[in-house]
């Protein structure tokens, strides 16, 4: 309780300062004239969308306790736990080096510009699993992280592929 008035006072100054060096605007942009509604039959693609995201986060969640589950079970030094994480992590991320760290939000902001096509259907596909076990790896292990934003550049990677798949049949008349 003592440390939230602190924290809150910190936050504040924090932000006001990276506020004024880089200016005051939302972390990911897109241009409000892409969000467009013009197509009613295009919310059956929507509804698609939704449930493929649902059973996505359910495996995140199955994949993210399951290796965490062998981690806890492996009796080794608590040491030993986050480097081998750390290691097949790394290993990971010489094939797929998209998947490591804040360098992800670069790909969220890319993929929000529309560029849907800078990756191929299978290697976003490929990535929203890896990201996954690399992101259960890391914190499965006992290694430093979150979820949250793992969580959205996951969710990037498969907007953009649904986002290659359904757009020809949603895309506005012409």
């Amino acid at each position: 309780m003592e440390a939230l008035i602190p924290s809150i006072i910190a936050s504040v100054v924090g932000y006001s300062i990276f506020g004024y060096l880089f200016q005051y605007r939302p972390i990911f942009y897109t241009d409000p004239s892409f969000l467009f509604f013009e197509r009613p039959e295009s919310l059956l693609a929507y509804a698609l969308v939704g449930i493929l995201a649902g059973l996505l986060g359910k495996v995140y969640v199955n994949v993210f306790y399951g290796i965490q589950g062998l981690f806890r079970k492996w009796n080794i030094t608590r040491f030993a736990k986050p480097a081998i994480g750390g290691l097949l992590v790394g290993l990971i991320a010489i094939k797929f080096p998209q998947v490591l760290g804040l360098g992800g939000y670069g790909w969220v902001q890319l993929l929000l510009n529309e560029n849907l096509y800078l990756m191929p259907l299978y290697i976003l596909i490929i990535l929203i699993f890896v990201k996954i076990v690399a992101t259960s790896l890391t914190i499965g292990s006992g290694g430093s992280g979150g979820v949250f934003a793992p969580g959205i550049v996951i969710g990037s990677f498969f907007g953009a592929a649904m986002g290659i798949i359904l757009h020809p049949p949603c895309s506005p008349p012409t």
